[in-house]
């Protein structure tokens, strides 16, 4: 009796505190945000001039005409200003934790980014410090909260977990059906193509956790090149296709059966800022993981994302039509009106 007392007890503190994070994730990511871009006011880089007298750099500086003012770190700043924004609205939908959890996640890449381009803006041998490390731990760690802030207790139905299980599962065939590029693991396919279906159909979210999370482990598990790429390689090169969801609602609207120019044209801007979020993933990936300079890394992934992106999404754009009419003929169910039965 005790036993059976103990687990109900436990039980309800777990449920406590799964409602009490959906609840307040999105502030913790916020805090965690402001973090980020306050850890960006400490040392950046350090290097030695040619009297062997070291300096530090910091965001202030970029500022004030010490150094050329480097893209990159406008970009992080942007991010993470930007992902901080987007946190308080997760009431309006759940793409707005989705999108602020790509923001921050995308501002690690730039981080990363930042020494190649300082060193080649300046022509020093630099070393990362403290305030580019800690601001790219804590924008990771904000992407963590925006994707528990994105989550919605809701029914998932057979119906639901059939398709998604079966379209990850058509992603993950394709992707042994390739034509491989170069000795890192790059591959033109179309695997990219099933996983852009359940983002339309499902929502951002449901896309990211699709794409990002399941079929981004399952491949990257079997690929053989270790877990070490699994951050921008697979969570966010394949969990890109959130973005895809965020147009989701515009190109398949209820009740249409056909091709539409709108629909097509957008379908076609959603592949391309798809490809653009994992190319982005795949060039920190090589430049971290295989010592790729930045121009050595863009050359490289340049070879097969962007055709990969392309022939996925000229393939969604050819089945557009017979997808309006499946997508017509069974409907996704919003959350409310689930919650509502």
């Amino acid at each position: 009796m005790e036993t059976n007392e103990t687990s109900v007890a436990s039980l309800s503190l777990a449920d406590k505190i799964t409602a009490f994070m959906r609840k307040w994730a999105w502030l913790g990511a916020s805090i965690v945000g402001l973090l980020a871009i306050c850890f960006l006011f400490g040392d950046l880089f350090k290097y030695k001039d040619a009297l062997k007298a070291v300096h530090y750099v910091h965001l202030w500086d970029y500022f004030n005409g010490t150094y050329k003012l480097d893209w990159t770190i406008i970009a992080t700043l942007a991010l993470l200003v930007f992902g901080i924004a987007l946190s308080p609205f997760k009431k309006f939908g759940e793409g707005f934790p989705i999108a602020s959890a790509l923001s921050y996640l995308l501002a690690v890449c730039f981080l990363i980014l930042s020494r190649e381009f300082f060193v080649e803006s300046n022509n020093l041998d630099v070393t990362m410090q403290y305030g580019i490390a800690l601001s790219a731990a804590f924008a990771a760690f904000g992407a963590i909260l925006s994707i528990v802030a994105s989550y919605e207790k809701v029914p998932v139905t057979i119906e639901d977990m059939a398709e998604e299980a079966m379209l990850v599962a058509l992603a993950f065939g394709l992707n042994f059906l390739k034509i491989p590029v170069g000795a890192t693991g790059g591959s033109i396919n179309l695997q990219m193509l099933p996983l852009m279906v359940i983002a339309l159909r499902r929502g951002p979210a449901r896309g990211f956790v699709a794409g990002g999370l399941v079929f981004g482990l399952l491949t990257c598990f079997t690929d053989g090149y270790g877990f070490v790429t699994y951050p921008f390689d697979y969570l966010i090169g394949f969990g890109s296709v959130a973005v895809m969801g965020f147009f989701g609602k515009a190109v398949l609207k209820p009740g249409q059966k056909n091709y539409s120019l709108k629909g097509e044209i957008l379908i076609l801007v959603a592949g391309i800022l798809t490809t653009l979020v994992r190319f982005t993933g795949s060039t920190a990936s090589s430049m971290i993981v295989y010592s790729y300079t930045f121009v050595e890394a863009v050359a490289y992934n340049a070879l097969y994302i962007p055709v990969s992106g392309a022939v996925a999404t000229i393939a969604l754009m050819a089945l557009y039509g017979p997808l309006c009419r499946v997508n017509s003929a069974f409907p996704v169910q919003s959350p409310r009106v689930l919650l509502a039965k």
